[in-house]
């Protein structure tokens, strides 16, 4: 949902839990399911303000979203003086490793009926299964995933315990994404554009090893299929 407060700038310090190293003002914030944006609001003139999220076009038939009324902000007593901060702290930084490997993930849907009833997501033609490792990586190293969706729908993708920067976007307008590309900037949710894709960088710690599972963050799509096994490797012979 496009996040807005009437009349007001959202002035953002973190994104997903993790802290930014400068304040980021903006009109709105896209909030993808299970993204957290904090920010700082500074009250304008007394009075009532809406706080809603605003529709958008979703990029599939039908799709367009309304406005969605959230809430109300109310503004009152005598003006105060304040500052918004701009500094904040230092967040982390990914480790100057050279990039293990480079991944291809293509998520998809499917409306045939040849698994099942209904539509099922899929990620790499494949649909969920429990016993099966999607992908391997060893712990202590960087690998960058370009994330492909050949779907209408938008896909948030989480990564379990492993947090990534996005280094690159395509399918989102340019005055969306200026932002999302900075390297102190870190996520642990990302949307995927319908008929777009992303690139994200990780790092994969060396003290956090064994299976964890990645998945896009729309429940009734990860139940349909949308979810793969990661096994993070404590040793060599990743494939």
């Amino acid at each position: 949902m496009w996040l807005h407060v009437e009349r007001h700038s959202l002035h953002q310090i973190g994104q997903d839990g993790i802290p930014f190293a400068r304040t980021r003002t903006v009109r709105a914030i896209m909030v993808a399911s299970a993204n957290r944006a904090e920010f700082v609001i500074q009250g304008g003139a007394p009075g009532r303000y809406r706080i809603y999220a605003a529709g958008y076009d979703q990029g599939h038939p039908g799709g367009v979203r309304p406005d969605i009324e959230l809430g109300t902000l109310v503004v009152t007593g005598r003006e105060t003086t304040g500052r918004i901060p701009r500094q904040l702290v230092e967040p982390p930084r990914m480790p100057r490793l050279p990039v293990a490997r480079r991944r291809t993930l293509v998520f998809s849907g499917d409306i045939s009926g040849k698994h099942g009833l209904g539509v099922r997501f899929l990620i790499d033609g494949k649909l969920y299964d429990v016993d099966r490792i999607d992908q391997e990586v060893q712990a202590g190293t960087v690998e960058e995933w370009r994330i492909v969706n050949e779907d209408v729908f938008q896909h948030p993708l989480h990564i379990h315990v492993n947090p990534f920067q996005v280094i690159d976007v395509k399918g989102i307008p340019p005055r969306d994404t200026s932002w999302q590309t900075d390297p102190g900037i870190w996520w642990d949710t990302f949307r995927l554009p319908p008929d777009g894709e992303f690139t994200l960088r990780t790092y994969f710690r060396p003290d956090i090893t064994g299976k964890t599972v990645f998945h896009c963050h729309i429940l009734p799509h990860e139940d349909n299929g949308m979810m793969g096994n990661l096994l993070i490797s404590p040793k060599g012979g990743a494939r």
